[in-house]
C-alpha cells in the first residue's frame, strides 16, 4: 500500500498487480478528527482493494463486475467480523442499495452482465458504480436466500 501525493484519479485508490495506491491524505488522515462514517468509508475502500487483488482478474469486461462487487460484497463481510462497533452490514441497503434504485430505472443503465459490449465508450460506460452496486446487492440477496453457510462454501 503506497499514499501518493498528487493521485489524480477520481477514485481514492488503485489496484494494479499487487500494488495498492491511494490518495495520501486519504491514507494519513487523522482518525481522531474524522467522523465515524468517514472512518467507515475508509476502512472500507481500503479493504474493497485489498481484496480486489484476489477477485477482480476478469477475462473480458462483461464480467468484471463479478469481481468488483464481490469485493465490495466481501469487504462489508470482513468489516463487520473485526469492527462490529461500525455496523457496516446494517448500513448495505442505505450505502448500496438505496443509490442503486435511484439509478436503476434510468434508460441508460447497465445490467449487471453485458455481452454486447462494442465500443470503448460503452465498455467506459458500463464500468460505473451501478453496476457494482448491483452486483453487490444480488450476492447479498443470494446469501440471504442461500444462507450464510452455503454461500461462504460457494
Amino acid at each position: 500500500i503506497i499514499g501518493v501525493p498528487d493521485l489524480t484519479l477520481d477514485e481514492k485508490a488503485s489496484v494494479s498487480y499487487g500494488l495498492l495506491t491511494f490518495r495520501e491524505e486519504f491514507l494519513s488522515a487523522d482518525t481522531s478528527l474524522d467522523s465515524a462514517e468517514r472512518q467507515q468509508t475508509r476502512t472500507k475502500v481500503i479493504v474493497e482493494h485489498i481484496i480486489q487483488l484476489w477477485f477482480s482478474k476478469t477475462d473480458w469486461w462483461d464480467s468484471i463486475w463479478f469481481g468488483k462487487s464481490l469485493s465490495s460484497f466481501l469487504a462489508y463481510k470482513m468489516i463487520e467480523a473485526n469492527y462490529p462497533d461500525f455496523k457496516l452490514m446494517e448500513q448495505f441497503p442505505i450505502r448500496e442499495i438505496v443509490p442503486l434504485m435511484m439509478d436503476d430505472f434510468k434508460p441508460n443503465i447497465w445490467p449487471v452482465s453485458n455481452k454486447n459490449l462494442a465500443t470503448n465508450e460503452e465498455i467506459l460506460d458500463y464500468l460505473s458504480i451501478s453496476v457494482y452496486n448491483k452486483g453487490a446487492s444480488l450476492l447479498r440477496l443470494l446469501e440471504h436466500i442461500v444462507g450464510d453457510d452455503v454461500f461462504q462454501s460457494a
